[in-house]
């Protein structure tokens, strides 16, 4: 009996643990992000820019929220002040692994970009008046999303976690099914970094099941949308059964062990879409440096 207790608490204590990686940062302090941003379309030439931001993190409060002011200091080297710069300033709540929640400033925002914007920007203006904080800051946040995705991870060490989320193609229909994939790659007590890549693609079943939907969205945006014409519906059918669809993103984050902080991100983005003889390829990358300055 002793010796069947003894391999079980022996068995027990080598189990394998996660590795968590919270950010552990107390406010106030300031991060200096440098976003260097690419993309191209159908194998064109790609095109860059660099920005570079001050993110002033306030104290956490007990449930772990607090804001993150993001300021816009250089634009490809040239330095910008708040008059000049082209993006106002934005004001996130968000979470412990500081992955935004909610845009707190989007009236300050919306009234700069009025002011500068000319008559066809004004409707674009006028349509985000009705976003909600939490709808606002999934729109201009996506950038800071990114960035966070890497971090406040709880992994085992060489496994990977495999979660599901759902997702609106391009022109609506039906949600489909994001796979994610987190990793621990590897941890190096030396530099006090940790290895983290996480992924992101459609459930190919739920996306045959979309695409019927998102072509007829796109030929009804396209005004040529005729349900009563025989031939219209049999073009649409044969561009559903030719249709083809790639949405994937990989990411790979270099995460300080004792701040908690992605110090490196890199994250590439391919979306190819096809119909018949007609395709269409969209790739992005997006290289970013998190330095904690105090």
């Amino acid at each position: 009996m002793f010796l069947v207790v003894l391999s079980l608490l022996l068995a027990a204590s080598s189990a394998p643990e996660t590795t968590p990686l919270p950010v552990r940062i107390d406010g106030p302090a300031v991060i200096a992000l440098r976003l260097d941003k690419s993309e191209r379309g159908n194998e064109e030439p790609w095109s860059r820019t660099v920005l570079d931001y001050r993110v002033d993190l306030g104290a956490a409060d007990e449930d772990g929220w607090r804001t993150a002011l993001w300021r816009l200091n250089a634009i490809d080297g040239q330095a910008m002040t708040p008059d000049t710069s082209p993006t106002p300033d934005l004001r996130f709540v968000v979470d412990e692994a500081l992955a935004p929640s909610r845009l707190e400033n989007l009236d300050e925002i919306l009234e700069r970009l009025e002011n500068r914007s000319d008559e066809g920007d004004g409707a674009i203006v006028e349509a985000m008046r009705g976003l909600s904080p939490e709808a606002a800051g999934a729109l201009f946040a996506s950038d800071a999303t990114l960035v966070a995705r890497g971090q406040g991870t709880d992994l085992y060490l060489g496994e990977d976690y495999v979660y599901e989320q759902q997702g609106l193609l391009p022109f609506g229909g039906t949600p489909v099914v994001m796979t994610g994939v987190y990793r621990l790659e590897s941890l190096d007590p030396q530099t006090q970094t940790a290895r983290v890549t996480w992924s992101m693609q459609i459930d190919p079943k739920a996306l045959m099941t979309a695409i019927p939907a998102m072509i007829r969205g796109m030929i009804q945006a396209s005004g040529e949308w005729k349900s009563d014409d025989a031939e219209m519906m049999a073009k649409v059918e044969r561009m559903i059964a030719s249709a083809r669809l790639e949405n994937t993103r990989q990411c790979s984050f270099v995460v300080s062990t004792v701040t908690g902080l992605a110090e490196k991100v890199d994250c590439t983005t391919r979306v190819a879409f096809s119909v018949g003889s007609e395709s269409r390829v969209r790739e992005s990358r997006l290289l970013a440096t998190q330095t904690l300055m105090k």
